[in-house]
């Protein structure tokens, strides 16, 4: 009978012993799972911090890109404000070049306004320049049926072949006289009818640009002339039926974008 006592206690003894081990398993556990959680809101924290840090780099990224973009907006200003000036400045030159090419024209027309070119008069290799100036009185005389006192009176201030001289020249080069008076030069020029029928001519002589302009503007006088409407080329201008024919085409020196003499 005196077992039993003891055999209860060491059940007893038993019972409580893994009682106390499965309440250290489960706090062990609990333990577990609060690290687990405490590790996890570390990881967020990291994650967090990461995110905080790359964010503040974003927002220094902005504010660097901000003061950037001020700083481009003021080079830009600025190299508007220069692009304009020299905007300004380009077509100031371009004005100044304009009005310098008229007036170069302009005193290259007035040299020659006096000035006539005869072609097709034969020409000698031992031309001299008073040689010349006989042989377009002579012309004058017995070409153009100009009384022989009346040709006496003209005076050329010079008379000149035009061109370089070749021996190997099939060809006579035209010759450049320039009368002394003006109207004289007008009574020569009202001849040129007389050379109807033959291989002479004469013209008045102009710069190579207003003779480019006048070739631009013969098939548009021929053209109308046809219409039975009168059409006059004065230097680099037509005039049909008394008003300035102007075509930004073709007349484009009256628009201002070309050179042009005013007369």
């Amino acid at each position: 009978m005196s077992m039993q006592p003891d055999n209860k206690r060491s059940r007893d003894q038993l019972s409580s012993s893994d009682h106390e081990d499965s309440s250290i398993a489960a706090d062990l556990l609990r333990i577990r799972e609060s690290m687990g959680i405490m590790e996890k809101q570390l990881q967020k924290l990291d994650l967090l911090k990461k995110l905080t840090d790359d964010v503040e780099e974003l927002k220094h990224s902005v504010e660097y890109n901000n003061s950037l973009i001020d700083v481009l907006k003021q080079d830009n200003a600025s190299l508007r404000m220069e692009v304009n000036t020299l905007k300004k400045l380009t077509a100031d030159l371009q004005q100044k070049n304009h009005k310098m090419s008229n007036d170069i024209l302009d005193m290259q027309s007035r040299s020659m306004r006096d000035n006539i070119i005869i072609h097709g008069l034969p020409e000698t290799q031992k031309e001299t320049y008073q040689s010349t100036e006989q042989l377009v009185k002579t012309f004058m005389k017995s070409t153009l049926k100009m009384e022989e006192r009346e040709v006496d009176a003209i005076r050329f201030s010079r008379v000149h072949r035009v061109g370089q001289a070749e021996s190997s020249r099939q060809k006579s080069r035209p010759i450049v006289a320039k009368v002394v008076d003006t109207k004289m030069k007008i009574s020569i020029m009202g001849r040129g009818k007389e050379l109807r029928g033959t291989n002479y001519s004469i013209s008045d002589q102009y710069p190579p640009e207003i003779l480019r302009r006048r070739r631009l503007l013969h098939p548009v006088m021929t053209e109308v002339r046809k219409n039975n409407k009168k059409a006059r080329l004065v230097t680099d201008k037509l005039y049909i039926d008394g008003k300035l024919y102007s075509n930004p085409e073709i007349t484009h020196w009256l628009f201002g974008g070309d050179t042009n003499t005013s007369r």
